[in-house]
């Protein structure tokens, strides 16, 4: 079975909230802040062919090069589809620990504001993994497990409103950083440059790579899909 997706809710109150959830994660919810620019870039692509290796799991057929983009599609609701890069040495199939992704990245589903889309890491082929999600104007970030035959689907944060018209292009930064000798793991979102949420989840998952996802969330069952461009990895 493919992993099982649930709405990100309402968007939570703009300002600062410092709060606890059961799951072990604590998080931080930003109005503002500039993202920074330190760490040492380690994987680009342009998306230009097919020698980074970007392959979409677990339906091949659902991405595709075009004029410098990738897109991602997935074909029904609940049915997650994530691409990453296997020929990308460091990255795949295990990733450095500590990290930084930028994407510009859009929605071209029909109607936009259903598709989910964003960025992704430490997933492993089980299922499990970090997700960085921009639905609409909204974006969160969630942590997915597998256990026995089910794909539990975890928001570590209550969705935010996010600076960004739903179809538009994106600039998506995140962050996935080891803390407490790596016995928790620090997840940090931004768009378009503003800091918006900030994670430490102390349960963390082991390690993986990173990619991009989409996924279709609406009362339709419609294709979802979003594109991505200008990919790229630093180590942090």
């Amino acid at each position: 079975a493919r992993p099982r997706r649930r709405s990100p809710g309402a968007a939570a109150a703009a300002g600062i909230l410092l709060a606890a959830l059961g799951s072990g994660a604590f998080f931080l919810l930003h109005g503002g802040g500039a993202a920074t620019s330190s760490g040492t870039v380690i994987f680009r692509s342009g998306f230009s062919g097919g020698s980074d290796g970007w392959t979409v799991l677990p339906d091949a057929a659902e991405g595709h090069y075009r004029s410098g983009a990738y897109r991602l599609s997935a074909q029904s609701s609940g049915n997650i589809e994530i691409a990453v890069p296997e020929n990308a040495a460091g990255l795949y199939p295990s990733a450095v620990p500590d990290l930084r992704m930028d994407v510009t990245a859009r929605s071209t589903g029909n109607p936009v504001q259903d598709t989910q889309y964003g960025l992704m890491c430490r997933s492993d082929d089980q299922g499990n993994r970090y997700l960085f999600s921009v639905q609409g104007r909204t974006v969160l970030i969630a942590k997915t497990t597998h256990t026995g035959n089910n794909y539990i689907y975890n928001p570590l944060t209550p969705a935010a409103i996010a600076p960004i018209s739903a179809g538009a292009a994106n600039q998506l930064r995140a962050e996935c950083i080891g803390v407490n000798g790596q016995r928790a793991v620090r997840l940090i979102f931004w768009v378009n440059g503003q800091k918006l949420l900030d994670v430490t989840d102390n349960k963390p998952l082991a390690s993986g790579t990173v990619g991009i996802f989409t996924n279709f969330d609406g009362k339709n069952v419609v294709t979802a899909e979003a594109e991505f461009r200008n990919f790229a990895v630093s180590r942090l």
